[in-house]
């Protein structure tokens, strides 16, 4: 049983060849255009103008010589008419009828070939307008999504693939051709990631990814690409690339693509079990579970087998913080798309002004390490900062490491640190120093020995306190601390045995030392500073 016609569907299917697009087509002859409400009427037709004509029909376009026109325009109906003005025009004879919609072409005008030309509009609409009732019909024959691109393969003559904003395979063309690169391109059913990062390594290329319109562009190889994202609301949920390998793009396969564009929204709308779908069910959950709307662990368990939620033992909560930028939805989307992209393994909300990410990975490793060199690279070059979580493996737990993401960004501007990736692990010292502040003078907890260097650096302009703070950290490393530091062996051999000099210490003594780190991260606290920059 056919499905029924929804009001998006309808507004899509009814795209017609209106007065307005005419006028618009015929700019370049720099005509006078004088029409009440060209978006509204809808041409059907376009027929040449006969002498002193009397009858006219609203939906036909009569083209010719001012000297045919009447003297006068009876009727209630929209006379739409393109002419050539061969003769003085009187303007006001015309001009004062509302009923009457004009197109005044300059005298020298090839007659002949405006007409011909409007025809081949004609039937290139009428052409258009076929693929879009084929392209329709494949929606509502509910065949998938595959249907729809085999169909389009065939309407466009070129190659098409149809991939998510993650850049994973949705449905694309099956092909043949003696190309290796294109036949391993189509038949691996997916982008390969160093292509998509070669591609979006420019800001004209980051702006076509945005783009609302289907764009032509030079991909990294000869062919070109004709590219158009499928919105569902504001929200790019996945692209169409046409590859021109077969024959040249033209203006048909722009309005062709673009409303290509809108049959894939909306089969992926209706289907119960699409990605998009998932991928929503996915995003429903993890702010469900920010705004505390599920906490039983009983319901938390159903809704994961529901979903299918694709966690792996060790995950983490990784959050970008956006408040301090105006960014609009689409630099939302690029920017989870750019996660998605350098993080495979990831799901990514916007919640609160923040972009939270659930990263999973099989070890604790992954998940440290899931291309964060290359994230930290992308939010480095888009001016952004983010906060990591600690690992967790129970996902009742989301909100908790959500929360620590953000202290971790939140602790990062109280010491003023210029960190870009920020884990709360190097701020668990920070978050005891802020939860203890709040009942007690954290000077009262300091050891002696750290206020002792503090005063001694402000007073001689010296900088013991961070040399003996990289001192610790790398457990009294030498060569380790002095790399870090950028400064000659002999030189924090000197710095040492100044320490040594301010402060009485018992090395050996462990305890000691750890009481010596936790008040050098207390002092960070207290004085905001940084001593890691």
């Amino acid at each position: 049983m056919a499905k029924p016609v929804t009001t998006q569907a309808k507004r899509v299917l009814n795209m017609k060849m209106t007065l307005k697009w005419i006028a618009e087509k015929l700019l370049k002859y720099n005509p006078e255009i004088r029409i009440s409400d060209g978006e509204s009427i809808t041409i059907r037709t376009i027929m040449l103008l006969k002498n002193a004509q009397q009858s006219f029909e609203p939906d036909v376009l009569y083209f010719g010589k001012a000297s045919d026109l009447p003297k006068y325009f009876s009727g209630s109906s929209p006379v739409n008419v393109a002419c050539v003005a061969d003769r003085y025009f009187p303007k006001r004879r015309y001009t004062g009828n509302s009923n009457l919609n004009l197109i005044i072409l300059k005298n020298h005008t090839d007659i002949v070939s405006v007409f011909n030309e409007m025809q081949e509009l004609l039937s290139r609409n009428a052409q258009i307008s076929d693929y879009k009732e084929k392209l329709m019909e494949c929606l509502f024959a509910g065949n998938g999504m595959q249907n729809i691109v085999d169909t389009a393969y065939q309407l466009l003559g070129n190659p098409l693939m149809i991939v998510d904003v993650g850049h994973k395979y949705i449905a694309s063309s099956v092909i043949e051709t003696e190309d290796s690169f294109w036949e391993e391109a189509f038949k691996r059913k997916y982008v390969a990631s160093d292509i998509v990062l070669m591609l979006k390594n420019s800001e004209e290329i980051r702006k076509i990814f945005r783009s609302k319109t289907p764009v032509i562009f030079n991909t990294h190889v000869s062919t070109r690409e004709l590219l158009s994202n499928v919105f569902i609301g504001q929200k790019i949920v996945a692209r169409i690339s046409v590859y021109e390998l077969y024959r040249e793009f033209n203006q048909e396969d722009m309005e062709v693509v673009s409303y290509l564009s809108h049959i894939v929204s909306l089969e992926m709308q209706k289907s119960k079990y699409s990605y998009i779908n998932k991928g929503q069910m996915f995003e429903y959950f993890l702010n469900d579970l920010l705004e505390d709307k599920i906490s039983d662990d009983n319901e938390i368990s159903e809704r994961v087998k529901y979903i299918d939620l694709p966690m792996k033992p060790y995950n983490c909560v990784f959050t970008i913080d956006l408040s301090h930028k105006k960014a609009d939805y689409p630099v939302q989307a690029e920017i989870m798309d750019e996660i998605s992209l350098l993080i495979p393994d990831s799901i990514s909300i916007f919640y609160n002004a923040n972009i939270v990410t659930l990263i999973s990975g099989d070890s604790i490793n992954d998940v440290s390490e899931s291309s964060m060199e290359k994230m930290e690279l992308y939010l480095k070059n888009m001016d952004l900062v983010g906060g990591i979580s600690l690992c967790f493996s129970y996902i009742g737990d989301f909100k908790k490491y959500y929360l620590q993401s953000l202290m971790a960004l939140r602790l990062r501007s109280h010491i003023s640190s210029r960190k870009i990736l920020n884990r709360y692990e190097d701020y668990f010292f920070h978050h005891i120093a802020d939860i203890c502040s709040k009942i007690i003078n954290l000077t009262s907890l300091c050891h002696p020995s750290v206020l002792r260097i503090w005063e001694y650096d402000k007073k001689n302009g010296s900088d013991l306190l961070k040399t003996l703070f990289f001192y610790l950290k790398y457990d009294r490393s030498i060569t380790e601390t002095a790399n870090v530091l950028h400064i000659h062996r002999n030189t924090l051999d000197y710095r040492i045995s100044k320490i040594k000099g301010v402060i009485d210490l018992d090395w050996n003594n462990f305890d000691v030392i750890k009481q010596i780190y936790m008040s050098l991260r207390m002092l960070e606290y207290m004085e905001h500073i940084s001593f890691e920059g």
